[in-house]
């Protein structure tokens, strides 16, 4: 089996060595695994025993006008900080709050005057350690609001900027239009939109004297069409801290001529947001038009589609094939152009702003396996994880042919992005929801603990948690760490992280030689646990503080005894392995299957879709392993499937398999190297439960 895609199976190694090196001094163990569990124990600090609660006491409402001073005020209990932040991240801080003693209350008398005028969101987040200290639990105590900064300009001494050339409110525009302001002071100008500072619409020339800014604005730069605009100018150069900014110019609207004979606007194509499957049609329609592509939000490479062009120039059309495209999500614009590509002089115009489009697999008329690629220009070894019903993958992947790096990844819009680590030697992405929230492993000095999540592309610390295993697309996070004073089980503990707040599932099935983790969570918080001692485990499904034994197959080809779980869907039913043979257990009627019956050699299911397909592997005596699917009562071994035959794959491991069917796992491509693969069912496939 591949060393890097049985993260389970090395969590279940981490289970096994925790009670060996507690319970029976080591014996019979691998090194290897003791040292892992050790690490893995001392790499998480036992949570806190206070309750941590955060709630916004005051603060406008969302839409609000701020001006002068501000009074923001958080509520809660050991509150050790509290901030004020972007909508996203966590640099730059807009404001730190005061607390007081019994850590109650945070209170923040904000002075608007220090933020500049405009268009702003914020979110407030407490936490339960000090600033700068690491592995911290993070409360939104108030989700991202929109206010608008509206002070009065008081321009620092010395610094004065003033409108001297612009076209008037309701203008035409067209060709070149020259933009210039007067003052003092002024390090940096620019032109940008009525609210707000990006895209940078143009940046200003400045004199050596500061006291005079200029542009000559080619109007074809800008779309065609009513703009409204604002000129600023700013007292420090771009992207230096503490700049202070006058508007110059207040928004203004003009409407940008194209050039002469030249237009284009959008005819056909998706709403954003919009979900798209299969070929997809996108039209534009003007004069003039001698090319058009799909382009990313911003630049010009790659190109993501070039559209045929009608001999007239007044039309413009692609049949998108969005199964070349890797499901997820594609961010994308339009753009007209009145030359052919590669020649100089073009003007362009955006027929269609930015959208997102999420995009499904068009189910193929046969099996598809398609390489999901390695980090680096000459990454290592490869495995995926798990994978949402959008077909976002996630796992890890060696940074160079020796494996010596390992960074998580995901992978979407056709790419395989690197999420980095948290500071540490590796990272390992192991599951993530519909909404794309990752979490994983990534061991760092100075934090207390390695879980991670990824949103909206930040990795961030879960506040001492060890290894986070699932995600609901609630946000809820399970997984294990180890015991403390607060966590009465045998150090090991099955943990749920809700809302900021760990909360231990329970010693329901109290023994001094247990270790418990939990494995995952559905929709509905229907957690999967796992219990058990060196030769003997137990599964569970936990629902509403009650926990259910799911029991176990007769006696099978394994030494350990009882039931491993590892995949449960939104009806609560369960896969995993019971006594070496893989199972499904429906919760409907409580029955536990056998779905590899007569197979002599050790087998698990890890992976459980809404319609009761499951998907595992079978262990042979020689370390190799078979990849399997049952579907419908029948089991296929993946690598019996004619295209995957045909396409030259190996398929070592099935990790997950989503509600469109999509399998991923492990194996090795036609070159042999060690890669993830998503493997796509036809558009009839296996029938399901």
């Amino acid at each position: 089996m591949h060393p890097l895609v049985s993260h389970l199976s090395r969590l279940l190694a981490i289970c096994i060595a925790l009670c060996t090196v507690a319970c029976s001094g080591g014996e019979g163990q691998e090194d290897g695994s003791r040292r892992l569990a050790v690490e893995a124990a001392r790499a998480v600090a036992p949570g806190q025993s206070t309750p941590f609660t955060a709630r916004i006491a005051a603060a406008p409402p969302d839409g609000s006008s701020l001006s002068g001073i501000v009074r923001l005020e958080v509520e809660g209990s050991a509150l050790a900080n509290a901030e004020l932040l972007p909508e996203r991240g966590y640099l730059p801080r807009l404001g730190v709050f005061i607390l007081n003693e019994d850590g109650t209350r945070a209170t923040l008398d904000l002075d608007t005057t220090t933020l500049p005028n405009g268009e702003t969101r914020m979110r407030i987040s407490a936490f339960e350690v000090p600033a700068a200290q690491a592995a911290a639990t993070e409360i939104v105590a108030m989700p991202a609001r929109t206010w608008f900064i509206a002070n009065e300009t008081q321009p620092a001494a010395g610094f004065a900027a003033a409108l001297t050339e612009a076209p008037p409110d309701g203008a035409t525009l067209a060709g070149k239009v020259r933009l210039e302001i007067q003052g003092s002071g002024i390090a940096n100008a620019e032109l940008l939109p009525e609210r707000g500072y990006l895209p940078r619409l143009a940046v200003f020339n400045v004199s050596a004297d500061k006291k005079r800014a200029w542009l000559d604005l080619d109007t074809a730069s800008l779309p065609a069409g009513t703009q409204t605009v604002r000129i600023s100018a700013f007292d420090v150069m771009q992207a230096q801290p503490g700049a202070r900014e006058i508007v110059a110019m207040s928004p203004r609207h003009w409407n940008v001529q194209g050039t002469a004979g030249f237009a284009a606007t959008l005819a056909a194509a998706p709403a954003h947001g919009g979900l798209v499957a299969g070929k997809v049609r996108l039209e534009v329609r003007g004069s003039g038009l001698r090319n058009v592509e799909l382009l990313p939000p911003a630049g010009y490479l790659p190109r993501l589609g070039v559209f045929d062009v009608s001999a007239d120039g007044t039309r413009a059309w692609l049949n998108l094939d969005t199964d070349v495209l890797a499901a997820g999500s594609l961010t994308a614009r339009i753009s007209a152009f009145n030359v052919p590509a590669g020649e100089a002089g073009a003007a362009e115009i955006i027929a269609m702003p930015p959208r997102q489009w999420r995009l499904r697999f068009a189910e193929p008329a046969r099996w598809h396996v398609a390489d999901l690629g390695s980090l680096g220009a000459a990454g290592g070894d490869a495995g995926a994880a798990d994978i949402n019903d959008l077909g976002e993958v996630v796992g890890q992947s060696g940074l160079d042919p020796s494996n010596s790096r390992i960074h998580a990844f995901v992978f979407r819009d056709g790419y395989m992005h690197d999420l980095g680590t948290l500071g540490g030697p590796y990272s390992v992405a192991t599951a993530i929801n519909n909404r794309g929230q990752i979490v994983g492993t990534s061991p760092a000095p100075g934090l207390q603990g390695a879980g991670f999540m990824v949103e909206d592309g930040q990795m961030r610390p879960l506040g001492g948690l060890g290894n986070p295993e699932g995600i609901n697309d609630a946000g809820d996070v399970v997984g294990g760490l180890p015991a403390g004073d607060d966590l009465p089980c045998f150090l090991y503990c099955a943990f749920l992280l809700r809302n900021g707040q760990t909360i231990n599932l329970g010693d329901f099935n109290p023994d001094s030689n247990d270790v418990a983790i939990a494995t995952g969570i559905n929709d509905a918080g229907q957690i999967l646990v796992t219990r058990g001692q060196k030769f003997f485990r137990q599964g569970y499904v936990v629902s509403n503080g009650v926990a259910t034994n799911i029991g176990a197959l007769p006696d099978g080809p394994s030494p350990v005894s009882g039931t491993s779980a590892y995949a449960i869907n939104g009806h609560g039913d369960v896969a995993g392995t019971s006594n070496g043979s893989a199972f499904v257990y429906r919760q409907a009627n409580g029955t536990m299957t056998n779905i590899t019956p007569g197979v002599p050699e050790t087998s698990r299911a890890t992976g459980l879709n809404a319609l009761g397909q499951a998907v595992g592997d079978i262990s042979h005596p020689d370390g190799s392993s078979q990849p399997f699917l049952f579907s419908n009562g029948v089991l296929t071994m993946l690598n019996e499937l004619a295209e995957v035959k045909a396409s030259g794959w190996t398929l070592d491991t099935a990790t997950k398999i989503n509600d469109a069917g999509q399998i991923v796992g492990a194996g090795r491509n036609a070159a042999g190297t060690n890669h993830p693969y998503l493997l796509s069912p036809p558009a009839k496939g296996p029938a399901a439960r």
